[in-house]
């Protein structure tokens, strides 16, 4: 119902991030981070110097086996804007994986 709604407005409008990052981890709970992935984009473009847009975009990508260096991009982005960042350990930790 939610996502009907948003459709309907143009996206021009939506200015707030979280709009998009709770849709998409919506859709990752659903197991699906195609879709998860596209909002999230959604949400970097609005706000580019938010770490956790990335962090969760990188989530995201992860899932997905045709965007790992998306998701290395993501993540390192992310401890660039959030060294410190409450999702740091976890984010080191993915990126482990992806060398």
């Amino acid at each position: 119902e939610g996502e009907a709604t948003l459709a309907k407005i143009p996206k021009e409008l939506i200015k707030s991030p979280g709009i998009y990052v709770n849709l998409g981890i919506h859709r990752l709970n659903q197991k699906k981070p195609e879709g998860a992935w596209t909002y999230f984009d959604q949400a970097v473009k609005i706000a580019p110097t938010d770490a956790d847009v990335y962090y969760f975009r990188g989530l995201a990508a992860y899932q997905l086996k045709n965007k790992k260096a998306e998701a290395r991009a993501d993540f390192e982005k992310y401890l660039e804007l959030a060294p410190q960042g409450e999702n740091a350990a976890d984010v080191k930790e993915y990126l482990k994986t992806l060398k």
